[in-house]
């Protein structure tokens, strides 16, 4: 490809434009649409919001503790969300017992830990 473009100067001597063959220029226009529409796809997919699957929808629905049902989807035992939102494991079983409400702060603790929004667990 090198050898066909042509580098034209501006008064300094410095390259100011290179000209090449209508092909290399559409070959190049499609490749950065391409990548554009990579960059695109890729920023979808980060902002697009978590999915859940049918039966962690159903659990809510019938009225399981939401604490406990996100908890077991992503694999945690209470002691280990305890830790990760720096409150005490039986404070945890209290809220998914439903004998606590949960503060509002330990809640958004819990929330952050489990990766959901507060309002997901109220």
């Amino acid at each position: 490809m090198t050898e066909t473009v042509q580098i034209i100067r501006d008064g300094s001597g410095n390259p100011a434009f290179a000209v090449l063959p209508m092909a290399e220029y559409e070959r190049l226009i499609e490749a950065a649409d391409e990548a554009a529409g990579l960059r695109a796809f890729d920023a979808y997919e980060a902002g697009r919001p978590e999915t859940f699957p049918d039966d962690l929808a159903q659990r809510l629905v019938r009225g399981e503790s939401p604490v406990r049902v996100f908890r077991e989807y992503r694999r945690l035992t209470q002691r280990q969300l305890g830790e990760l939102a720096g409150v005490n494991q039986a404070y945890i079983s209290q809220i998914e017992a439903g004998g606590r409400s949960g503060s509002v702060e330990a809640l958004k603790r819990i929330a952050l830990a489990l990766g959901v929004e507060l309002d997901d667990l109220t």
